[in-house]
């Protein structure tokens, strides 16, 4: 009898510290070929998260806790959706994402970081009479303008910029000049010539 009641005492400690485990929560797709999960993170046991999340081609996804199949989400929705079990692939597409999974509703949300390159594509940069013209963005910037052997020409620090910019760097004429600009969210280089 004692034995039967040291087991069952057991088996029940058992189950109890299991229950109490966190279970892991990967993303598993196209991106990586189906072929191993990259896990996201968790405070509570509930909600899940994984930052700066690179997709680097369009393809489904799927969220899968302990790694298995037996236990799965999808949906036919992206960027935000509600994942079912045995839901169909998530629909993703390429880009940088902070990630985040509710394990017990299946809410989940991509929601895309703006990288470098996203902003700096936006914005445009060139030269004429003798004036440097920034457009497409708004926002703080430094500028930092080299010759080609690296030696700084000029800095202009915190320049304001509202859309259009413009401003005289008091550059040498003709020479190749690499513009440098640096914001919160961006690096942009650009090589000018300067007339």
């Amino acid at each position: 009898m004692k034995t039967k009641l040291l087991f069952t005492l057991f088996l029940l400690t058992t189950l109890h510290f299991s229950a109490l485990k966190a279970q892991d929560i990967g993303l598993i797709g196209d991106f990586n070929g189906w072929s191993a999960d990259v896990f996201l993170t968790t405070t509570d046991n509930e909600n899940y998260s994984i930052d700066d999340f690179v997709l680097d081609a369009d393809g489904g996804v799927k969220f899968r806790q302990d790694a298995s199949w037996a236990i799965n989400w999808g949906a036919d929705s992206f960027p935000s959706g509600t994942g079912v079990q045995d839901g169909p692939n998530i629909p993703a597409i390429a880009g940088t994402y902070n990630v985040t999974f509710n394990r017990t509703t299946g809410e989940y949300l991509f929601d895309e970081v703006l990288g470098i390159d996203d902003i700096s594509n936006t914005i445009s940069v060139f030269y004429t009479n003798n004036l440097l013209n920034i457009k497409g963005y708004n926002g703080t910037v430094t500028i930092n303008a080299f010759d080609i052997s690296g030696r700084l020409l000029a800095k202009v620090s915190n320049a304001e910029i509202d859309g259009n910019f413009s401003i005289d760097l008091n550059l040498p004429k003709n020479q190749v000049v690499v513009v440098q600009l640096e914001g919160n969210n961006f690096k942009k280089s650009v090589k000018i010539i300067t007339r």
